[in-house]
């Protein structure tokens, strides 16, 4: 999946052939780097390919998706935040999350105090 990035049509193809209960363990699964593709499509500075990775999952995988941390325990947010060429992937992002899930994730990139009751 890491390699289809940049060819929306080609992820919407191979996430779509997979039964629904198995995508998330493609969008979670990982390069050399240990980096999973969710990370890479936040960084793409086309955000057509997160969005249909995100579409594609089922609703109750999407806060999953996105709350996957990297070796260095970077979630899916920290990239797109860092992508500020392009603030549609953090807004896809944060559009899909539920509200108060939202206001935690933009707590914990400012690093405000999380309530994690």
């Amino acid at each position: 999946m890491h390699k289809a990035l940049d060819k929306p049509g080609s992820l919407s193809a191979i996430l779509g052939l997979l039964p629904e209960q198995d995508r998330i363990e493609a969008v979670k699964a990982t390069d050399q780097f240990s980096r999973p593709v969710l990370h890479y499509a936040a960084q793409n500075p086309n955000p057509e390919s997160l969005r249909t990775i995100l579409e594609l999952l089922p609703e109750k995988d999407h806060i999953e998706a996105v709350k996957v941390k990297d070796p260095y325990g970077h979630r899916v947010l920290h990239y797109a935040a860092r992508a500020a060429q392009n603030p549609d992937s953090l807004r896809a992002i944060l559009k899909l999350l539920p509200e108060q899930d939202r206001i935690e994730a933009v707590k914990r990139q400012l690093r405000l105090p999380v309530d994690d009751n």
